[in-house]
């Protein structure tokens, strides 16, 4: 069986959507306005990092199950400096997620809210994050080229009743699946060349005329931007032997050309649609043109002269079927519009092996250089991690103190509680160092002046041990308060 081979790099030139079933969960990312960018993260990192107050909140916003306390968790989530991957978002969604998060009370408003507020992934490598182009959705996208080229060709009048399978079956011809050419062509994942960035916006419906609103509701989808390079092969087969199902095998030039032929075609109308609409155009320069992904427009994805596109009717008026539709999807700032650009187009190179060379010297650089970054993620993970648990012995040791420290006061506290009046008086003097001077003054005055003689003589020693102590002992008469005091307590001494 005779193989062709490319090696292919695909540029995007547009933004682009392909779309895998998934969207950023309101709990996983927080909003950085400083740098307008969404900043995701595991969520086990965030809990991690809250600490138990935190975690106890969390807890308690979880049990409740409602929308609103969703809302609570993503205003935590919010208030927090929990880092992650930083995805770069237009202003309208930044502010919208503020508009939300400052809404409150009533459930139903809430359901709708977030509805609205739903963030679309584009296909993305589990390993990695970054995003992909899949094989199957370039292989479509050749797919329909071809299937345009053959209709040119077999000179197929528009319509015919056939539906689209039927009418796959008759240009390939085939009538099973093995004998689908196609199934001969393999067509690899294309795979990002370094960061390959993405960003979110709005895509808004408009019309093709006048710049209008369409009845598209507005949505909010992570985009592949523009400038970013994928690579991928695709390998064409040849039926093996006489006896194969498949009739009209895929030949390779002829597969390029359907491609440049149709793609260029379509490019070219929507160009006079963006120059009617007074956007920019898209150029491709010396490279094939190629459209995918969502919102990428239905022309580019069906047959010509066998589209049925639904177009909604007015207030009042019933829908029809038509060769063209009436709306272009546009990014925005704002769910409101204007658009600027249209989704979908990239520019498909074949790579001779220099070129190829080129792409996957580029790719191992970015490898290293994210393994270098990850290498330094780990460590300051480790650190922190680190820091978090010295402080948490810390935390612990101080706490020890604290109850050992109010246990002893408790202890003391029980002791004083037990002792008589003159017992106190003596355990206080014997402190010298922290004994107020009130302290001193109410002794003398209310303990020593009313104590038994014996016991008067013996408190009145240890007033005059407390004041040696302290160096108030030898004071002059200028000193009036405490020469005073200091004559009192000799009339108990006989000094």
């Amino acid at each position: 069986m005779k193989k062709e081979s490319w090696n292919l790099c695909l540029e995007t030139l547009s933004p682009v959507h392909i779309g895998c079933d998934t969207v950023y969960s309101p709990i996983e990312f927080r909003t950085d306005h400083a740098t307008n960018e969404l900043v995701v993260f595991q969520t086990e990192k965030w809990v991690s990092c809250v600490g138990n107050d935190g975690r106890r909140r969390l807890s308690e916003a979880a049990k409740r199950g409602t929308l609103e306390s969703l809302l609570a968790i993503m205003k935590m989530i919010d208030a927090s400096d929990v880092d992650g991957r930083r995805i770069p978002a237009v202003r309208g969604v930044l502010e919208n997620h503020a508009r939300v998060m400052g809404l409150a009370g009533d459930e139903k408003r809430l359901k709708n809210e977030f509805n609205a507020f739903e963030i679309r992934r584009t296909a993305y490598r589990l390993s990695d994050h970054r995003p992909y182009i899949p094989g199957s959705t370039m292989k479509g996208a050749m797919r329909t080229a071809w299937l345009n080229a053959v209709r040119k060709k077999k000179s197929r009048g528009p319509g015919g009743g056939s539906n689209g399978y039927r009418l796959q079956q008759e240009l390939l011809d085939y009538r099973f699946v093995d004998g689908d050419p196609f199934r001969l062509v393999k067509v690899s994942d294309f795979h990002p060349v370094g960061d390959a960035g993405v960003e979110v916006l709005y895509a808004i419906n408009t019309k093709r005329h006048g710049d209008a609103t369409g009845r598209g509701v507005p949505q909010i989808l992570e985009v592949i931007k523009p400038g970013q390079r994928f690579w991928g092969t695709v390998t064409i087969d040849q039926p093996s032997h006489r006896k194969t199902p498949i009739h009209s095998p895929i030949d390779g030039g002829a597969l390029k050309l359907a491609i440049a032929d149709f793609f260029d075609n379509r490019q070219a109308a929507e160009n006079r649609i963006l120059a009617t609409l007074n956007k920019d155009r898209v150029e491709t320069g010396e490279e094939i043109p190629l459209c995918v992904g969502y919102h990428s427009g239905a022309e580019n994805m069906t047959v010509e002269g066998h589209r049925k596109i639904w177009i909604m009717g007015g207030k009042g008026k019933k829908g029809r079927e038509a060769d063209e539709g009436t709306t272009i999807w546009l990014t925005s700032q704002y769910n409101s519009g204007p658009g600027s650009r249209p989704l979908g187009w990239c520019g498909l190179a074949i790579c001779d092996e220099r070129r190829w060379k080129e792409l996957e010297v580029l790719e191992d650089t970015f490898q290293d250089e994210t393994l270098e970054k990850k290498e330094a993620m780990r460590r300051t993970e480790v650190e922190r991690k680190a820091r978090q648990e010295e402080e948490r012995k810390q935390a612990e040791e101080r706490e020890r103190i604290r109850a050992e420290e109010e246990r002893a006061r408790l202890a003391r506290e029980a002791v004083r509680a037990a002792m008589s009046p003159l017992e106190r008086c003596f355990e206080d003097l014997k402190d010298s160092e922290t004994i107020a001077e009130q302290r001193i003054a109410a002794i003398v005055r209310e303990d020593l002046l009313t104590a038994e003689d014996g016991e008067a003589r013996l408190l009145a020693i240890a007033l005059k041990h407390c004041l040696e102590a302290r160096g108030e002992w030898k004071v002059k008469k200028k000193s009036k308060a405490r020469y005073e005091r200091k004559q009192i307590i000799l009339r108990f001494l006989d000094e």
